[in-house]
């Protein structure tokens, strides 16, 4: 996936430009109403970015959530792009456009020096040159030796565990997509071989071959035909099982970025943290009748997720929260 420099011009008329690290206007899309979620869309489909910025010295709020929510750094100008300075950088069919490509080219050419380095860095060290330019835009950090890295990682997580889950659950996403496509292949080659078994059979049966075939012979092409079936039952399980898990990751994910909280599923006396959460009706009823604030899953809003429960809601009242699922049933 090609490192993103992404110029984006908000308002009610709103445009996203991307420049790749060779220079490139990649993607110029604009529209009234453009929300943000559509234009992340726009830019994940194309690359990974890496860099977001505006025209403007002053980050708009619109903008620095949009850098924010995709990971980015957010290049920042010690003042405004004049007219004359966009219509010189910028492209595009109309204004908006010009605006975003103008800020995108812009900081390209400021940050020229600083992509050559990291695209010899990648060259020289063989590291990959998406990788690398998300960890030298990281803001506030800078490159380091490669026998510190473990080190500065891990002190990053200490500073944002919240990106490390949601980095986490990513990945998880992309190894359950990975997963269902294996499985949408096997299912394919196991029709396939169900079908061909079926037409031999087929001919078999309405003696449409040369050859005599005794009757054993045509039970044990009817046994394979339903081994086959069953295998394909059971694969086209574990497909709609994929599926169900990747859409529950894929929830988790989006309400990590709007703020939920991952917490562990309590099955005993020692929970850990609160609010608690838990799948067992008893354990709830117990934990209650000391005084604890204990929810059971049906309860309240989030999604589970083995033995991790991301609680999308943790600050109403545990009635509004048990009410308000009830009336939604």
């Amino acid at each position: 996936m090609q490192p993103l420099i992404v110029g984006v011009d908000p308002g009610s008329t709103s445009a996203v430009a991307m420049i790749n690290f060779e220079g490139e206007l990649v993607a110029l899309e604009s529209g009234k109403n453009f929300p943000p979620s559509d234009m992340i869309t726009e830019i994940v489909e194309i690359g990974k970015p890496i860099v977001v910025t505006s025209d403007k010295a002053e980050t708009p709020s619109k903008v620095e959530k949009l850098s924010n929510s995709v990971g980015a750094h957010t290049f920042e100008l010690e003042k405004d792009l004049s007219q004359d300075r966009k219509r010189e950088l910028g492209e595009g069919e109309n204004s908006h456009e010009r605006d975003a490509s103008a800020a995108a080219i812009y900081a390209y050419k400021h940050l020229r020096d600083n992509i050559k380095k990291i695209k010899r860095i990648s060259k020289e060290e063989d590291i990959e040159l998406e990788e690398l330019a998300k960890r030298y835009f990281e803001p506030g950090k800078e490159l380091l030796p490669e026998e510190e890295n473990e080190k500065e990682e891990n002190a990053q997580k200490q500073r944002n565990p919240f990106r490390e889950k949601a980095e986490k659950l990513e990945e998880k996403v992309e190894t359950l997509e990975q997963r269902i496509e294996e499985l949408e292949e096997k299912v394919q080659l196991k029709e396939q071989q169900r079908r061909e078994m079926q037409s031999k059979y087929d001919k078999l049966k309405a003696g449409k071959t040369e050859e005599a075939i005794e009757d054993d012979e045509i039970k044990k092409r009817e046994e394979k035909i339903g081994l086959k079936d069953e295998k394909i039952t059971k694969l086209e399980e574990k497909l709609k099982n994929s599926r169900i898990r990747e859409k529950q990751y894929q929830k988790a994910f989006e309400l990590i970025e709007e703020g939920a909280e991952i917490i562990p599923l309590a099955e005993d006396l020692n929970p850990g943290e609160t609010p608690f959460v838990t799948k067992s009706k008893g354990f709830r009823d117990k934990m209650r009748s000391k005084g604890e604030k204990v929810y059971h899953v049906d309860e309240v809003e989030g999604v589970e997720l083995g033995d991790k429960f991301v609680l999308s809601n943790i600050n109403e009242d545990a009635q509004d929260i048990i009410q308000r699922y009830r009336d939604s049933r």
